[in-house]
């Protein structure tokens, strides 16, 4: 077993992932004045695959009433030098406020439009809608229509298929000694110490700083001070690593004599399926400039248990073939959920979106990224590794896993699947534990990211494949079996 490196703190803040672009604000909630059915009309046309083409259109009689409350709402408030609250001319308050009151208005009746078109039309948008146009661009006139118009992705309509009866195999899997001396490994490689070297060998962490530069463009998309790479094993799948989230085929060639100093040049292809639009399929250039070598020197397992406030080795080995235990049954679990969700995209066909859009993408790579950390046993660098190959993946199975997450959010509500706090607690802790880190440091990191609606959303689609694995019909099988399988289908 190689060295694992995903647990180390280095110095400063690891790598961030590519920016996304900040969505129209359309999913905000904000108060709304009364208003009846007939204010706005609504025309919906299909606009390829679970896909809306809205218009939404204020006639000039509401735009001119809408303005007018809105005139009346600030004379009677605003406070002008030289005259009493309230007694302000209604031409001055134009003259000095106009522009911004226009604004206001604009964006308050883009907002109540959106929320009429999808209330009264019955939509269910899968994310923030995408306007036609500039809606900076848009003016709100007196005496003229206000109208715009947004293509909206919305939840596919299906019939719910029949989840009762799948098969399903139940891989029978036991903690080994060999399992028990690679999680031993594991510990005392996490426990090591961080060395600045300068020499390179596998496992090692490039820091430096760069940025990476899209085909045609001068300017770089993407630049900080901290990028960090690790070195791959040139005799493993390759030498394929990842770098900024991307998978690179034969990385480990292209560091082949790197050393401090060393300014390195890494071309790669956007992926198709990335969460960023405007580098798929783009030819990018990553430049870094490498300016420390980090490695670690595992610690010793007489160093490692009394931290745990073990007496001796042999006890430390007893509570981590325990430890071991309790997480093959959860990988069991996971092997049957996987089964489950495969027969699931399998039995019902429905129209998908044509193409994915950046909130999907980010939805789906970050669903992953909750499933691999709830799991443990797997390094913060090999997580990655994963999302990187994700992103790469082939589209058929990139719309297989969107399909699938339509199928469970629907599934979830049909059969009311709710997820406690209880049990978001439950699985911040698994994190933390996979992580070395404290649940409340966890929980602290998914809230300020906003993660915390995606763990609830991974929490409540495994709730639904448990229930139709607890449906379904088990055949056990060899752990070996299994493994041959699963490597079998990925070939």
């Amino acid at each position: 077993m190689g060295p694992r490196t995903g647990d180390l703190e280095v110095a400063g803040s690891p790598s961030p992932p590519l920016p996304l672009p900040f969505p129209f604000p359309l999913s905000g909630k904000r108060s709304t004045p009364n208003m009846s059915e007939s204010d706005f009309v609504v025309a919906v046309e299909d606009a390829g695959p679970a896909r809306k083409h809205v218009k939404i259109t204020l006639p000039a009689e509401k735009v001119s009433s809408r303005l007018g409350d809105a005139l009346g709402d600030l004379a009677a408030n605003a406070t002008i030098p030289g005259f009493r609250r309230g007694h302000a001319p209604a031409k001055l308050l134009e003259k000095r406020f106009g522009g911004d009151l226009r604004k206001e208005t604009r964006d308050r009746l883009i907002q109540e439009g959106f929320q009429e078109a999808v209330g009264g039309h019955g939509l269910r948008p899968v994310g923030d809608p995408m306007p036609v146009g500039s809606m900076a661009d848009l003016e709100v006139k007196d005496g003229e229509d206000f109208s715009f118009e947004l293509e909206i992705e919305v939840i596919p309509d299906f019939e719910l298929p029949e989840t009762k009866g799948f098969k399903i195999d139940r891989p029978v899997m036991e903690v080994s000694d060999e399992h028990v001396d690679g999680e031993i490994e594991r510990q005392c490689i996490q426990a090591g110490t961080v060395l600045d070297v300068e020499d390179v060998k596998v496992g090692d962490r490039l820091l430096g700083n760069g940025h990476a530069t899209k085909e045609g463009d001068e300017e770089p998309f993407f630049t900080h001070d901290n990028i960090d790479v690790i070195v791959p094993d040139a005799e493993k799948d390759d030498g394929r690593g990842h770098v900024l989230g991307l998978r690179i085929d034969g990385l480990a060639s292209m560091l082949d004599g790197v050393g401090i100093g060393s300014e390195l040049t890494i071309d790669a292809v956007g992926p198709e399926h990335h969460e960023l639009e405007h580098i798929r399929g783009k030819k990018l250039t990553i430049n870094m400039s490498v300016h420390k070598i980090q490695r670690i020197e595992s610690a010793e397992v007489s160093d490692v248990y009394p931290r745990y406030g073990f007496p001796d080795e042999e006890t430390f080995r007893s509570e981590v073939r325990r430890a071991l235990d309790d997480r093959l049954q959860g990988e069991q679990r996971n092997a049957m959920r996987e089964q489950a969700a495969k027969h699931l995209a399998e039995s019902v066909d429905f129209e998908l979106p044509e193409r994915l859009t950046e909130q999907q993408s980010t939805r789906l790579i970050e669903r992953e990224r909750m499933n691999l950390l709830q799991r443990g046993a797997i390094t913060n660098d090999e997580i990655e590794g994963r999302l990187a190959d994700l992103r790469d993946a082939a589209t058929d199975e990139t719309r297989r896993r969107l399909k699938l997450s339509f199928l469970l959010a629907r599934l979830a509500e049909s059969k009311e699947v709710q997820v406690t706090e209880g049990e978001l607690n439950s699985r911040i802790h698994q994190m933390a534990a996979s992580q070395g880190m404290r649940p409340e440091q966890v929980k602290g990191e998914l809230e300020k990211s906003g993660g915390m609606q995606n763990l609830a959303m991974q929490v409540r689609e495994q709730k639904v494949l448990d229930g139709i694995v607890d449906e379904a019909e088990l055949t056990d099988i060899s752990a070996e079996e299994w493994n041959a399988r699963t490597a079998a289908d990925k070939a």
